[in-house]
């Protein structure tokens, strides 16, 4: 449970850089691995800025560990085998989030009113006025109409906040 939390928080403030970005890394840094066909991804974190050779410590379980071993792009691999699947940059993993972001129908609501497309008690109800709210927003940004809040609604809430922003 802990792992799925961590990849998708890493994923939603896009965190999440290509492994082959290796020689970046640094403590702190999120390491990103798995075992080829089974479903057994982990993540540990980086203690140790990788050697010259690109080998660096990591920390799992409570365990630091030499773990991190650089064959050359697309083979970085920890001691065991398992591939180097993502990084997580912790920078952005800090950086807070556009409060359309959030997974919040609160946070929704009162980005719609602050468009104007109120007024909305904001009460985490996504009800028939915060329905109608959202899809007179699509409309009004050549969006479909369905009253659902997806990625492209989302993007273009937090467009539109930050448009209006003094």
């Amino acid at each position: 449970m802990a792992l799925s939390w961590v990849l998708q928080a890493a994923r939603d403030k896009c965190a999440v850089v290509q492994a082959s970005r290796w020689y970046e890394v640094g403590p702190g840094w999120g390491l990103h691995y798995a075992s080829a066909g089974r479903n057994d991804d982990h993540v540990d974190w980086c203690v140790s800025t990788p050697s010259a050779t690109g080998v660096a410590t990591r920390i799992g379980g409570g365990k630091p560990r030499n773990a991190i071993e650089y064959s050359g792009p697309g083979d970085i691999r920890w001691s065991v085998g398992r591939p180097l699947v993502a990084l997580i940059d912790p920078v952005r993993m800090l950086v807070s989030q556009p409060r359309t972001e959030q997974l919040t129908v609160r946070g929704i609501q009162q980005a719609l009113c602050d468009l104007g497309y109120g007024p909305l008690a904001i009460d985490g109800i996504a009800g028939p006025k915060t329905t109608d709210a959202i899809k007179g927003f699509q409309r009004d940004f050549g969006l479909v109409c369905d009253g659902i809040v997806g990625p492209i609604t989302r993007s273009a809430i937090s467009r539109a906040i930050e448009s209006a922003a003094p």
